[in-house]
């Protein structure tokens, strides 16, 4: 993991330092986003793929972008984000709803063009906090709702670290830019916390994001 995080800082600062200081940078900029979660859980269970299905879900907040030069930028995001998974038998639905706190830390690289539509990419690790989990049951008459702990939920890790990647567009449209990008977010904690040896559960989440962000005063 320390390794990593090393990766990403030295890479974030061979791009900056690599581009001429007479290049004129661009400013920073704040904004909103808003989109969907499609998440499910790898779970693994004494070598048994526990069989998850996908929950599509919430996921909004707020990024600043510090551009360091037209190329790179450093993105920090904080996203309230609606994560889980899915399951069915014998005609019962079920629906783990766990919700984050999603703090991506992000390198972001704009390719130039001679237009005001910019392609980027994205990369950088996340740390999440969990926020709230609960549990839904639907189907056979019964309809029900109720904390994970309640429901008796095995123990999980309140906190989890993940590595992100994507890729999006931006559009320059005067004083403030529209955003679309695609992302997908691996867990890397196995955020299981009963003890178990034999157990993994990790996130896996894609994200679709629309945003519009205000360019601040150089």
């Amino acid at each position: 993991m320390k390794k990593l995080f090393g990766c990403f800082a030295a890479g974030c600062l061979v791009v900056g330092i690599a581009t001429p200081a007479s290049a004129q940078l661009p400013g920073a900029t704040v904004g909103l986003k808003v989109g969907l979660n499609v998440s499910d859980l790898s779970g693994d269970e004494g070598g048994t793929d526990l069989g998850f299905s996908s929950r599509t879900a919430l996921a909004i907040g707020a990024a600043v972008a510090i551009n360091v030069n037209p190329v790179f930028a450093f993105q920090p995001e904080v996203l309230f984000s609606q994560k889980g998974a899915t399951d069915s038998d014998a005609g019962v639905d079920f629906a783990l709803e766990i919700a984050y706190i999603d703090v991506p830390l992000l390198a972001k690289f704009s390719v130039p063009t001679p237009s005001s539509i910019r392609p980027v990419f994205l990369i950088g690790p996340v740390i999440s906090f969990e926020a709230s989990c609960n549990v839904s049951v639907e189907g056979g008459g019964v309809s029900a709702s109720d904390s994970c702990d309640d429901a008796l939920i095995p123990p999980r890790k309140s906190t989890d670290i993940g590595i992100l990647g994507g890729a999006g567009l931006e559009i320059d449209v005067g004083p403030v830019i529209l955003t679309f990008d695609g992302r997908y977010n691996l867990g890397l904690v196995n955020i299981d916390d009963s003890g178990d040896d034999d157990t993994s559960v990790k996130n896996r989440t894609v994200t679709g994001l629309v945003g519009i962000a205000l360019k601040l005063p150089t």
